[in-house]
């Protein structure tokens, strides 16, 4: 991640030195009077380790009104501490000013939660984007942020909060346990520099109960997620009478995506692994 920092702004300040300028501009925030402006490489940037992980989970049971997924982001860090003096210092004076109330311990961990009206790019003066609305009666996303001692982690407050709460378990199920991300892991070589894994039998499940809901509902937008009508704009389908997923569970497998680096260049390889039963 620093190597990436430094290219990156070698390369902007080649185009344009302008164009690059964010990437050294300090903080508009300082500690105290007396001491330098925080500055996003050396106070941040630096503290980052070499990983970056994304992660969804689909939440079981489906709800027309709770979210369908939840997802983390997270950063492998070397400095837990002085990354989070610096992220806590942000959170207090620009993602939650004067709200002391919008961070809270949790088992030796402190979740910041991010305030709907805060945007990133509006540290600089730009306008933020603006989220579509929600249905009225979906429950209300919180956005968060914590520190533990491997990993920068942002996501949803509750999502931040079960993280939490499986690192200290020592005997929490993670998806370190779950046959399909094992089976998904031996298809991928040991040097890959990037893996992407997906099972396909929970995302099926999920479009296959959201296309039957939408033909019991007769409106998809009563639904809290993609509306999957968007695939037949313009015919009329009633997609209560499909059969029940476990009918076509079987003919779902798993979805694999790696790169490896080469002396030619890179190398990527994408596969698709169904079970025995169904063929490869």
């Amino acid at each position: 991640i620093k190597k990436t920092y430094s290219e990156l702004a070698n390369i902007l300040t080649r185009f344009s030195p302008p164009a690059a300028a964010w990437m050294y501009m300090p903080l508009p925030i300082q500690s105290t009077p007396d001491q330098p402006k925080l500055k996003i490489k050396e106070d941040i940037i630096d503290h980052f380790g070499s990983q970056i992980v994304t992660a969804q989970s689909i939440n079981k049971p489906f709800s027309k009104t709770l979210p369908q997924t939840d997802s983390l982001f997270a950063v492998a860090v070397d400095n837990r501490d002085a990354l989070e003096k610096t992220l806590s210092l942000l959170h207090n004076e620009l993602i939650a000013k004067n709200n002391p109330q919008a961070k809270r311990e949790l088992l030796g961990h402190t979740i910041y939660l991010i305030e709907p009206k805060f945007s990133f790019p509006s540290l600089w003066g730009l306008t933020p984007l603006q989220n579509p609305p929600a249905p009225a009666d979906s429950q209300k996303l919180v956005l968060a942020f914590t520190v533990t001692d491997t990993h920068l982690i942002f996501g949803t407050e509750s999502s931040i909060d079960r993280s939490i709460r499986t690192l200290i378990d020592a005997g929490s199920s993670t998806i370190a346990s779950a046959k399909w991300f094992n089976d998904a892991k031996t298809a991928i070589p040991a040097a890959s520099g990037m893996a992407s894994m997906q099972d396909n039998k929970a995302i099926a499940e999920l479009l296959w109960w959201m296309l039957k809901r939408t033909g019991k509902d007769g409106n998809a937008n009563q639904i809290t997620g993609p509306n999957p009508t968007f695939l037949f704009p313009q015919m009329e389908l009633d997609f209560s009478s499909l059969p029940e997923f476990e009918v076509v569970r079987k003919y779902f497998g798993l979805w694999i995506l790696y790169s490896v680096s080469r002396q030619d260049g890179f190398f990527f390889e994408l596969k698709n692994l169904y079970p025995p039963a169904v063929g490869d």
